[in-house]
């Protein structure tokens, strides 16, 4: 009943899922010891989070995303109608390409660069990378490369 009839889109990581909602907000619920719940907390205790509630840092900072994708084991991604790329949860493969530095884990949603590019696209890799299509057809992958997974087709 929580969602029925606001939902848009649903996407499943391997232990979360995300939901966004007809008004550009996004939900969450599942597994949250990454940050791929992206709701701004690392916990131990509450690991588990069955409830679907909205990730706020988009309402509060007036996103409205179109897309998102729960990643395979840990993280998240969301494009905004504004063709930005937003990452959070594990990284430490640097799935969410370089939002993260030194740290492993992103509890929020944070701008991924894509060096001036809209984002069309984004999508999970199966277990520790991603992969996404800008608006003029160029496909970037990051993340995991140990069996050559990003290493994608090029533009020239």
């Amino acid at each position: 009943k929580v969602l029925k009839d606001r939902v848009a889109q649903i996407s499943c990581g391997g232990d979360h899922s995300l939901a966004l909602l007809k008004d550009g907000n996004v939900m969450s619920w599942g597994w949250a010891e990454k940050g791929q719940l992206g709701r701004g907390e690392e916990t131990v205790s509450k690991i588990s989070q069955a409830t679907p509630e909205i990730i706020e840092y988009f309402r509060n900072n007036n996103i409205k995303v179109k897309s998102v994708v729960g990643g395979g084991y840990g993280h998240s991604l969301a494009v905004s109608e504004e063709g930005k790329l937003y990452g959070w949860g594990w990284a430490e493969f640097f799935q969410l390409r370089d939002i993260v530095g030194k740290r492993k884990i992103e509890v929020s949603p944070r701008q991924i660069s894509t060096d001036q590019m809209k984002v069309k696209k984004a999508t999970k890799g199966s277990f520790k990378h991603s992969v996404i299509m800008t608006n003029d057809g160029k496909v970037f992958a990051f993340g995991n490369n140990f069996y050559n997974q990003v290493k994608g087709p090029t533009q020239e």
